[in-house]
């Protein structure tokens, strides 16, 4: 699930760190040394990518570091001390989403799935259906479901926290205004991860209708929706532009 806009939403984290290093290169000295550490490691990286083997993996978690030192140093943004905002832009990049999503299992899995579950069937009673709820499971008469992690709202929050920093990142936002953006992100991500839950629930006894809403293109157009729905609120976020 949202494998397509986790590319999208990477391409934009390496497109703000270029932004943002283009911008400090004009505040900052670059003197001949620098360059030349920058050309070394470049000609290390690259001799590292052809020779690297399968169970090298840490180093492509690493890569985003190495790379934005480079080009830092090549566009002479070497003093660390200015690069605040793009260390938080790599974070994402190099922290494995899978050990945050297990992470988050261990420690709040099992309420996050349980309450997934009584909103999913308040709202299938409240349309009408015959729904009841015990624990995770989900019974309709036409069948039941058991609502594991990946459909409570935490993988589509992740996705949607990622673009709330880059967001972050990019524009002077205050405090409150933070705060109430990502309050906004995680009940998108839970709505429309219960809304989902109780879909897959009506169409049960369908396989087809089910594998299709439970992962592939159905569970893609929910995340896709989830991040035009949080892209709409964090533009009418933006102070308005003042013209002259």
């Amino acid at each position: 699930m949202q494998q397509t806009d986790q590319v999208v939403i990477n391409a934009l984290f390496w497109l703000a760190i270029l932004m943002l290093l283009m911008d400090q290169r004009h505040h900052v000295t670059c003197d001949r040394p620098q360059r030349y550490i920058g050309f070394l490691l470049l000609g290390l990286i690259v001799t590292k990518s052809l020779t690297m083997s399968h169970a090298e993996a840490w180093f492509v978690r690493l890569f985003p570091a190495f790379a934005v030192l480079i080009l830092g140093l090549l566009t002479g943004g070497g003093q660390l001390k200015q690069h605040w905002r793009i260390g938080l832009l790599l974070m994402p990049l190099m922290l494995p989403r899978s050990a945050v999503e297990h992470m988050a299992e261990q420690t709040i899995g099992l309420p996050l799935q349980i309450v997934t579950a009584q909103v999913a069937a308040f709202g299938l009673h409240y349309v009408g259906f015959d729904a009841h709820q015990q624990h995770t499971i989900i019974t309709l008469n036409q069948g039941a479901v058991d609502v594991l992690f990946r459909c409570t709202g935490i993988p589509l929050f992740i996705l949607l926290s990622q673009l709330a920093l880059l967001f972050f990142m990019l524009f002077p936002l205050s405090r409150p205004q933070q705060i109430k953006i990502t309050i906004v992100a995680l009940v998108i991500a839970f709505l429309l991860s219960s809304l989902r839950v109780a879909l897959m629930a009506v169409v049960v006894k369908d396989p087809v209708a089910f594998a299709y809403w439970h992962g592939g293109n159905g569970s893609q157009i929910f995340s896709t929706d989830a991040i035009v729905l949080f892209g709409w609120w964090c533009q009418r976020s933006l102070p308005p532009v003042q013209v002259n």
